[in-house]
């Protein structure tokens, strides 16, 4: 339905309703979305209404983005100011709300779906369901769901249990629902059916949050009512009110999701709860009489409101029966009738056709082979089989590989999946690794291991090496995937490719990250295994989530489901294996496990009533041409679908409305119709927020992997600071807003919970809070008001649309308005250029007239005059249009080493300037750190702290930094601590992880070996024994330690002694071996230079002097160590100075 069209009668009736309930039967294409824009126009301009009154409620969030794009173009700007939604999102904004009001705060996650079956699954011990087979959690799961729409007490369920003497698995159930909602609680979470229980409860039982949201909430206007379910049915009832302003859209012939517990009860029974008026809607502009016809016969008798559906449009199409004399024949007699449309002209190409399917996955095989062998293109929706796809099964097999435990958890993994294009081995490395036991590859560390199991190519080598490394790695999961990513380059092939199939691999791959960053957000203890198991559950149940991406494709055929279909339109539907059996399907069989009857809210039907509900939400799709597929044989059955059965009759086969066709005649009698409906390529809004937007300009490359393909990456400590930061700022300007007190107990309870996913130690807690008082006298100071606390803003403009929020609106002492943004970093650490851009783009969307645009810095507690950037509108539609021609180039810019997409970008780029050869050298250098060339090591250590100290280039020197702190050598920290005052951040930043990173590895070394040794965490030191004890000795750098008790003293020797010894209570280490003129590392009480005939002193105290100074473990300083010199060694002036930076100097 296009704007042109005028109001009918009906539409304007429920239009122009002003206040009380109002109910609207909608029947298909009859413009119901339309009439809920119109009327929020008029209430807004004929009635007053102020905007931030209103709420619009969908069902599917790509409705709700769709309706809001209508709203925003009819009354602009002032939409932003609506509740347009979700019932879900509006549930979860009126708990961030209230966050003093319930015990989430406003700092919890919600979880969908799939990731609630993750939780369950991943604290199945807890839950008390360690012996439940894992095939029963999706059951477990929609019970649980099930127990929080119906509003089911947890000790009311286990207690008529009991009475009705319930089995055993179901008191489990029962007993695991009660410690469910505890962790649920206890983790900060919410699933869709709890979030909306907890509003519930909230509106029940605090009447002031209830009268509030009443006086500010005054219209309701709900999409698709017949799709509530019964808790959504109560919070609709207790927001409307007395005042009862609710305007209810919908039709109970859609009502198709009985099994998600939704029932068309409600609608039906609107008008008599609430008194309400009724408009009927009963003009179909969407059909050709033909379809309006036929579909409106086949329901009539099996309706509660009649109706009277009539067409609006004119055309001598008819709807055909595809006769197929066995299933066997479908698929190429629909191939053929989709060849004969586009041959003939009929449609211009394949994407005008849509072929519908009660299930996809068990009915559409065969007819997509025929497709694929006719060379007609097709994009399928709800395939499943994501991960049964290439690239999923290849990262799936390398994360497995990585695992710590023995155990193989998903047997469906082989290492034929090592064979292909994802690692890229050379074929004699594949066949050593066929031939060897899984254990046995995974025991491999070393080059020389790789080597001596008969490995040749130096390139694999090094994979297979940084692959075996990642088994004893502390990286999370996700971290542990962007390096698997990183050392097989394959995403850098596929992008370098840039064709299609590489592009679905590219958007499969950026969906795995989503599936990993979703299980770490849920798991306590996020492990490798973990992943494993929840992935082997999900596997065998094809859950919709995890569908793979397929590039959509206008020109190609679609293919999907009913239940997907629904609320879409299409100019050819082709209803495809309408077979006796499946269409009407059986009444499904009771589950094991099903809430009670005497507990539900409201009796839910899933009869043959709603499967002829799916059927016609199929058939109503269509705009010009239906065509249903059918057989009277189906694998052994005989007779046709009851459905046909009552087309047939009900249409009269000799009407001009209805053909019942064979496939022979089935070509010459199709393309007799004809296709009206315009081009359908319509161009899509672009919606971009301004963090994407921020993110292009920054680098458009970043870009597309993050927002085009939906890479998700891991968290940093800053992220997570800043979203602290801005989550308690918030909740202490909207107190101030209510006029709240806001006191020291109150900061520290807040600062507690925006903390928690972030290590702080006391002292930095301490700190927080302060900062925190801090702010609170800075606004009280500066504001005589808070006029908003993260006002939402939208730009419409043709063909896109950027959203975003700010984040404080104040009136200061003046009486003028400011507008201010947070900052949780210090003053010197904002980007002019981004606050710049930042504050402009707030500016031209608000257009109001504020006095001042300000940056408020969280850590220094200051104050920053900004200067909006200006031709903000002509940047936005440059943006826009690149990004629609895909313009996706790297931008240089001095974070790029910290990028996790660092690597890709060079691989496919190099360097943006002169620098190339540097980053390959550098690239080159840190693949030559094999511990089993030592002089190469050791070159390649030198080539990149030389490049971390001498480069021009900031971007090449951060990469040195964050090559050695992969490293994790030890030797270099002088080096990267120098680095922590280049004068590039990116730099800085980069030296600062890795000398964390390097410390940690020390840490990590200490822990497992009970002894200090040098920080090359790759390397695994040895043990070896001698006659007094056991010494634990680096491989490289000789750092030993004697393990026995009663040493008091360890003495280091420079001398003519070469080996370790112990006499009493004093451990000698040799320091020097003037055989391969190395420096040994030893944690040392003192220092002993001796006699010696072949010594080269100068070499030796120094290289100990530096290796010592370099080690960050030992126990005392060097200032601490006191030097003893024993007889007479040769040393001089510069010997001397050296020893001097030791303790005293002693002649002993």
């Amino acid at each position: 339905m296009t704007g042109e069209i005028q109001l009918t009668d009906e539409q304007r009736r429920a239009v122009e309703h002003f206040t009380g309930p109002l109910l609207v039967v909608a029947g298909p294409g009859a413009g119901k979305t339309r009439i809920i824009v119109e009327r929020v126009a008029h209430l807004i301009d004929e009635r007053g209404a102020e905007p931030s009154s209103l709420v619009v409620i969908t069902f599917t969030r790509k409705a709700a983005d769709e309706l809001k794009e209508r709203i925003i173009r009819r009354v602009g700007g002032r939409a932003e100011e609506m509740q347009i939604s979700t019932i879900h999102s509006f549930c979860n904004r009126i708990l961030r709300m209230y966050p003093d009001h319930h015990t989430l705060g406003s700092n919890f996650h919600v979880l969908d779906e799939e990731n609630q079956l993750m939780f369950i699954y991943e604290h199945r011990e807890q839950l008390g369901l360690g012996n439940v087979q894992r095939e029963r959690f999706p059951l477990i799961q929609g019970f649980f769901s099930e127990c929080q729409e119906n509003m089911v007490d947890p000790e009311t369920l286990i207690q008529h249990y009991r009475n009705k003497g319930a089995g055993r698995f179901e008191m489990t159930v029962a007993e695991a629902y009660q410690r469910y909602l505890n962790l649920m609680d206890e983790n900060g979470l919410l699933d869709f059916a709890g979030m909306q229980w907890r509003v519930v409860r909230l509106l029940e039982n605090d009447s002031k949050i209830l009268d509030d949201l009443r006086s500010r909430y005054r219209f309701l206007m709900v999409d698709e009512y017949q799709d509530t379910n019964q808790i959504q049915e109560r919070f609709l009832e207790l927001l409307a009110g007395e005042e009862c302003n609710i305007f209810a859209v919908g039709d109970e012939d859609q009502s198709i999701y009985g099994f998600r517990g939704s029932t068309p009860e409600n609608f039906l029974g609107f008008q008599k709860k609430y008194g309400a008026e009724v408009v009927m809607l009963e003009k179909n502009f969407r059909s050709v009489p033909s379809i309006v016809d036929v579909t409106q016969r086949f329901m009539d008798g099996y309706r509660e409101y009649p109706k009277d559906i009539r067409p609006v449009r004119d055309s001598e199409n008819r709807v055909f029966i595809l006769d197929n004399p066995t299933h066997q024949d479908e698929p190429s007699n629909v191939v053929g009738i989709i060849r004969a449309l586009v041959d003939h002209g009929v449609i211009p190409h394949q994407g005008y056709v849509t072929l519908l399917f009660r299930s996809v996955k068990h009915d559409a095989v065969e007819i997509m082979n025929e497709l694929r062998r006719e060379g007609i293109p097709f994009n399928v929706y709800g395939e499943g089989g994501f991960f049964d796809r290439e690239e999923i099964l290849y990262i799936m097999h390398l994360l497995h590989h990585t695992r710590r435990e023995r155990r193989k958890i998903i047997r469906k993994l082989k290492y034929e999946h090592l064979e292909g294009e994802f690692m890229d081995l050379t074929p004699g490395s594949v066949n050593l690794i066929l031939e060897m036991d899984e254990e046995e590859l995974r025991g491999l560390r070393e080059h020389r291991e790789f080597r001596g199991a008969g490995f040749t190519d130096p390139d694999d080598i090094r994979k297979l090496v940084a692959l075996n490394s990642l088994i004893d790695s502390d990286l999370g999961v996700l971290e542990r995937y962007y390096e698997i990513l990183e050392l097989t380059e394959y995403p850098h092939r596929l992008l370098e490719r840039g064709d299609d199939e590489s592009r679905e691999k590219l958007y499969n791959l950026a969906r795995f990250s989503s599936l990993i960053k979703d299980y770490e957000r849920i798991s306590s203890e996020p492990s490798v295994e973990g992943l494993m198991e929840f992935i082997r559950m999900v596997m065998s149940r094809r859950i919709k989530k995890y569908d793979q991406i397929l590039l959509e494709n206008p020109y190609s055929v679609n293919i999907m489901t009913m239940h997907r279909a629904k609320g879409l339109e299409f100019p050819v539907v082709i209803i495809c294996s309408v077979f006796n059996g499946k269409f009407p399907r059986k009444v499904r069989e009771r589950s094991e496990l099903e809430l009670p009857e005497e507990l539900r809210r409201s009796t839910i039907r899933v009869d043959e009533i709603e499967e002829r509900r799916l059927f016609y939400v199929g058939m109503t799709r269509a705009q010009d041409m239906l065509i249903v597929s059918a057989t009277e044989n189906h694998r052994g059955k005989i007779g046709y679908s009851e459905f046909i059965e009552d087309l047939i009759k009900t249409s009269r086969i000799t009407s001009d409305r209805l053909g019942r066709i064979d496939p022979e005649d089935a070509r010459i009698e199709i393309i007799k119709n004809s296709c009206q409906v315009e081009d359908i390529e319509t161009r899509e809004i672009f919606r971009i927020s301004f963090t994407e937007l921020n993110t292009y300009l920054t680098c458009p490359f970043r870009y597309m992997l993050l927002y085009e393909y939906g890479f998700d990456v891991p968290s940093t400590r800053d992220q997570l600071y800043g979203i602290a930061v801005h989550e308690c700022l918030r909740r202490i300007n909207r107190r101030l807003m209510r006029g709240e007190a806001v006191t020291d107990d109150y900061l520290q309870e807040l600062a507690s919970h925006a903390l928690r996913d972030i290590e702080m130690s006391p002292d930095g807690f301490r700190a927080f809070i302060s900062k925190l008082k801090r702010y609170l006298e800075e606004i009280r100071g500066r504001a005589s008001e808070i006029v908003s606390a993260e006002k939402p803003f939208s730009i419409m403009k043709d063909g896109f649309m950027i959203t975003g929020q700010t984040d404080l609106i104040i009136r200061n002492r003046e009486g003028g308005l400011e507008l201010v943004d947070f900052k949780s970093m210090s003053g010197s650490g904002i980007h002019a250029r981004d606050i710049e851009l930042q504050l402009g783009v707030y500016r031209h969307a608000l257009d109001l007239d504020f006095d001042g645009f300000l940056a408020y810095t969280f850590e220094d507690s200051e104050w920053h005059l900004i200067e909006p950037a200006a031709d903000i509108e002509g940047l936005l539609e440059d943006v826009a249009e690149r990004i629609r021609r895909e313009e996706f180039p790297p931008r240089e810019n001095n974070l790029c080493s910290l990028c996790i997409f660092h690597s890709i970008c060079t691989y496919l780029h190099g360097r943006l300037e002169a620098g190339a050869g540097e980053e390959d050298d550098l690239r080159r250098a840190f693949r030559a750190l094999d511990p089993e060339d030592m002089d190469g090591y050791v070159g390649a250590i030198e080539r990149i702290t030389g490049y971390l100290r001498d480069s021009s280039d900031p971007d090449v020197r951060a990469r040195a930094a964050d090559y050695l702190g992969e490293a994790a050598d030890a030797v270099a920290l002088d080096v990267l601590r120098e680095a922590l005052s280049d004068p590039n951040e990116g730099v800085r930043i980069a030296a600062r992880r890795a000398i964390e990173r390097i410390k940690k590895a020390q840490r990590a070394l200490k822990e497992d070996y009970k002894t200090l040794i040098c920080g090359r965490d790759f390397f695994r030191p040895k043990k070896i024994h001698t006659r007094e004890g056991q010494f634990v000795v680096c491989r490289v750098c000789g750092h030993s330690k004697f393990l026995e008790d009663g040493v008091n003293e360890v003495v280091g020797i420079i001398g003519d002694e070469e080996h370790s010894w112990r006499q009493e209570d004093r451990l000698f280490i040799s320091m020097w071996d003037e055989e391969s003129k190395r420096a040994k590392n030893a944690d040392i009480d003192t220092l002993w230079v001796t006699d010696s005939d072949n010594m080269d002193y100068g070499w030796a105290i120094n290289a100990v002097y530096q290796r010592l100074k370099n080690d960050v473990t030992r126990a005392k300083p060097l200032s601490e160590i006191p030097v003893i010199i024993r007889g007479d060694p040769e040393i001089g002036e510069e010997e001397i100075d050296i020893l001097q930076r030791f303790g005293e100097i002693r002649i002993g």
